[in-house]
């Protein structure tokens, strides 16, 4: 199934990634990366989800960061109903 496979890499044809998707799933969930090759090209990668996602400390730094900017802003004295109103203000129907 897999063409090549390196340390934490591995390399597909298409066909093979429509045949054994399941197979390729398992791979990415043990913390490998799964290239699909068509035509001698990488078309698509699978990656851990855990690898692309935001560590705990780097979200809760981003957090602060906007509370932080959020703070400086000038307050808005608006009702509930113009806000609603404010929504479509410029529109063209």
């Amino acid at each position: 199934m897999v063409a090549e496979h390196t340390e934490a890499r591995s390399v597909c044809s298409a066909q093979d990634a429509k045949e054994r998707f399941h197979e390729l799933l398992q791979l990415v969930g043990n913390g490998e990366t799964v290239e699909i090759v068509s035509n001698g090209r990488v078309i698509a990668e699978l990656t851990p989800a855990s690898s692309s996602a935001f560590a705990e400390d780097e979200r809760k730094a981003a957090v602060a960061k906007f509370r932080k900017e959020r703070a400086k802003w000038e307050p808005i004295n608006a009702t509930i109903e113009e806000l609603m109103a404010w929504r479509h203000e410029g529109h063209r129907w």
